[in-house]
């Protein structure tokens, strides 16, 4: 059974209901609301795609984040490898986007860097050591873009990467991006 409401989807199984996941929003929400929110802050939220916590608490704290206008990139591991973790995936993936196309705070442009731990690229198998080390660099990569020591990126430049919807100049609609970081 998955958890459905007017704007979450997910955390799978018989050991969660409907009130459980409105107390695990409330308390994201007053968890973000203890974290600085500037232009030089950027938050990697880094969840499971494929059902259970991940589906759930990832989407949360994305959507108490952007409501804040913080700087928020989102990595989900999905997994393909039956039907259960594929629609769960897929309806992990459809929350974010609903999230950030729903009129209203958390309404922007939101990156996203999505892992399969089944399938790397369309036939190689993956495994989930794999795909872990891959967000393990991804995040080493991002931590050093972010750190402003490079000497061609600045904040500014991350700030149009983490919120580009921010600047009406790039003229980009609030939707759900899939971006690569190698």
């Amino acid at each position: 059974k998955r958890i459905s409401g007017e704007d979450l989807d997910g955390m799978g199984g018989e050991r969660v209901n409907r009130d459980t996941a409105i107390d695990i929003d409330k308390n994201i929400k007053e968890y973000v609301d203890t974290l600085p929110v500037n232009k030089s802050t950027y938050y990697i939220i880094i969840a499971s795609g494929a059902g259970a916590s991940g589906s759930l608490i990832g989407p949360l704290l994305t959507k108490a984040l952007l409501s804040k206008k913080a700087n928020v990139v989102t990595v989900v591991a999905g997994d393909s490898s039956n039907i259960l973790n594929i629609n769960n995936t897929i309806n992990t993936i459809a929350t974010y986007q609903k999230i950030v196309t729903t009129k209203g705070p958390s309404e922007a442009a939101l990156s996203m860097i999505f892992y399969n731990n089944t399938v790397d690229g369309n036939t190689t198998p993956a495994t989930e050591k794999l795909v872990n080390n891959r967000i393990y660099k991804m995040v080493v990569i991002m931590a050093m873009a972010c750190s402003g020591h490079i000497q061609n990126i600045d904040h500014q430049d991350m700030n149009y990467f983490f919120r580009a919807s921010n600047y009406r100049s790039l003229d980009i609609d609030p939707g759900l991006y899939t971006i690569g970081v190698s």
